[in-house]
């Protein structure tokens, strides 16, 4: 069974987004696979093995790409939910900010000095 190609829509956002990952992205076009992710999660929400159906790649590499993706801070986990493949839990990410959980920044004290 031969997969149709998928056409990704580069705009100047994303560029500077992947040229910060993959600074080489313009002279070798290294990060083809790291696109496919990001640009999946970008208007997906799913688990690793959601996104290695959807995008041909091996889900092992793309779990390699959702680390190195969650460590730029360009992805984060969204919920923990029943994968629909497997019946499992798993991590659902997603690379719209929009739908991720604000961190709060108040710090709880350990000792109460009044």
């Amino acid at each position: 069974m031969m997969r149709s190609p998928t056409i990704l829509t580069m705009n100047y956002t994303n560029f500077v987004q992947l040229s910060k990952v993959c600074p080489n992205l313009v002279e070798t076009n290294n990060c083809t696979d790291l696109n496919r992710v990001l640009e999946y999660y970008r208007y997906n929400v799913g688990s690793t093995l959601d996104a290695a159906k959807a995008t041909g790649i091996l889900r092992n590499s793309i779990t390699w790409h959702v680390a190195r993706l969650k460590k730029d801070g360009l992805i984060q986990v969204v919920c923990i939910k029943s994968d629909l493949t497997t019946g499992y839990m798993a991590k659902h990410y997603s690379a719209d900010p929009n739908q991720w959980k604000s961190q709060d920044a108040q710090q709880l004290s350990l000792f109460d000095y009044e």
